[in-house]
């Protein structure tokens, strides 16, 4: 059965690890509008600092603030930037690696500047708190990717560790200690958030698996794997439309294998179901192309729909199959017509105007009238 093959497949290759992937850059989507709103957030309180907290230290260099301030504007307009383009454009559909690259990179090194220049104002007092909380809405947003975490902080844990080892004038062990016990909480944290987002990944696929499979089991016969009855109608009846709208061709071809009662009374049903197996693997390799679907229609009957051909197309399929089935040379000693198994045949093409349901019965009539004219042959319908 071709469509359902074609479908397992694609199934089988979007594996957990596949859909992994997906499902982080899904998550990493949704969450980079909210994680640049929050840096633009950061930024107008670093802005507006001296009208939400009043400081009593020494002010910094004049110099220092105008450079800050400065900054602080271009560096705002760049965020307002990346928020109009992820808003107006499909820059994440199209190139998602390098525009992530860049935000989340771009993110670290703005913080890394910003807190730079915060170290020798009159706030320096209130890094912590802001690099503390500017990383742990990193990690809420870019959890599930930790490559892009990793590029949004780093620069922000650089620029704190040099500072209070190299450039601050006396070195405070509970500043250090703070971050120690921050960076373990941070940690710990991003593996229990990945830990929850890959379970939830989990059980998605396992989701889509089952889904899948009943999808399948409702499609496909349990014995041969071919198309079942229901699913064999439902794609006739689509072909049935679609040759209307082409005014195309179109064929198909029901089988029965001959005298396969006395078959499974001389061999046995277990011989009897491989027999059908076997047929149907046959049936499979022999059609045309993959626009051709093979189902098994009941019993030991089994039907072709051929589109785009006309009856004498159909017709040289059925001596193909014919031929194919004697090579498989599966004895029946019961058969009154060959000593091996062999395929009865009847077909019919469709015509402008005939349901599906008179398009089978044409063809059941062709098979009864290469019955009654001596089995191991195949008929077309007048």
């Amino acid at each position: 059965m071709i469509e359902l093959t074609e479908k397992n497949a694609q199934s089988r290759t979007l594996t957990l690890h596949n859909r992994l992937k997906v499902a982080e850059i899904r998550a990493v989507k949704m969450n980079v509008s909210w994680l640049l709103s929050v840096q633009i957030a950061f930024v107008l309180f670093v802005f507006c600092r001296e009208y939400f907290y009043v400081s009593h230290n020494i002010p910094a260099a004049p110099v220092i603030s105008t450079v800050l301030e400065h900054a602080l504007i271009v560096i705002m307009a760049i965020l307002c930037g990346y928020m109009m383009v992820l808003r107006f454009t499909r820059v994440l559909e199209k190139q998602f690696k390098p525009a992530m690259l860049v935000i989340t990179l771009s993110i670290g090194v703005i913080w890394c500047f910003i807190l730079s220049l915060l170290f020798y104002s009159e706030f320096g007092h209130l890094i912590f708190a802001i690099s503390t909380l500017l990383m742990l809405s990193s990690l809420i947003a870019l959890y599930p990717s930790s490559h892009h975490l990793f590029f949004a902080t780093t620069p922000i844990w650089v620029i704190i560790v040099a500072h209070a080892m190299f450039f601050s004038g006396t070195l405070s062990l509970v500043y250090l200690a703070g971050y120690l016990v921050f960076a373990v909480l941070f940690e710990t944290g991003r593996r229990l958030l990945r830990r929850w987002f890959v379970l939830a990944v989990m059980r998605e696929h396992q989701n889509v698996r089952l889904a899948n499979k009943l999808t399948l089991m409702s499609q496909q016969d349990p014995l041969t794997a071919l198309a079942n009855r229901r699913y064999f109608d439902r794609k006739l009846q689509q072909a049935i439309e679609g040759a209307t709208k082409t005014a195309q061709s179109l064929s198909i071809i029901l089988i029965d294998v001959d005298y396969f009662k006395k078959y499974n009374d001389r061999y046995g049903h277990q011989a009897g179901d491989s027999c059908l197996i076997q047929l149907a693997k046959c049936f499979q390799q022999t059609v045309r192309n993959a626009q051709d679907l093979v189902g098994r229609y009941g019993g030991e009957e089994f039907i072709i729909l051929l589109p785009d051909q006309d009856k004498h197309a159909a017709e040289k399929v059925a001596e193909r199959l014919k031929a194919s089935v004697f090579a498989l040379a599966l004895p029946h000693d019961q058969s009154d017509v060959s000593p091996y198994v062999s395929l009865s045949q009847g077909i019919a093409q469709w015509r402008n105007g005939m349901d599906a349901k008179t398009l089978i019965e044409n063809a059941d009539r062709a098979l009864y009238l290469a019955k009654q004219q001596g089995r191991n042959t195949a008929r077309l319908a007048p």
